[in-house]
């Protein structure tokens, strides 16, 4: 899944067969629909869950395009749980992520991780205890 900064579209991927290991770009799409596709291919092939590397490059795009509104990555981060990322997986991607920040991004990484920990009004926090 790929955010396009400037037209906030999502440019829609999907694996090209069960258990290839590899995806294809298909068309752009507004993200609630890219989920939606998601969902019902994955349930087609018995698919649990998406791969860490794919949630990374999203979020590493989704801090590329950040324009202040922390709400909309922690959307994203919300929409990669549904999908099956773990806690876990999200903070390991997130903790390499902020090896390799600068100042402000480090900053956005350590607000995210917040949500994922719980660390924040209850109300944002991504994970059940």
């Amino acid at each position: 899944m790929v955010y396009n900064c400037y037209s906030n579209r999502i440019k829609k991927y999907v694996p090209d067969g069960p258990g290839h290991g590899t995806i294809q770009p298909i068309e752009s799409m507004p993200i609630e629909e890219y989920i939606k596709a998601l969902f019902e291919t994955a349930g087609k092939w018995g698919v649990q869950q998406v791969k860490k590397q794919d949630f990374c490059k999203a979020l590493i795009n989704g801090l590329q395009c950040y324009s202040g509104d922390i709400l909309k990555l922690r959307k994203l981060l919300v929409e990669y749980m549904e999908l099956g990322i773990t806690q876990t997986e999200m903070l390991e991607c997130l903790s390499e992520l902020r090896n390799k920040a600068d100042d402000r991004q480090e900053d956005i990484i350590l607000d995210l991780m917040d949500f994922v920990t719980g660390f924040c009004n209850p109300t944002f926090k991504i994970f059940e205890d």
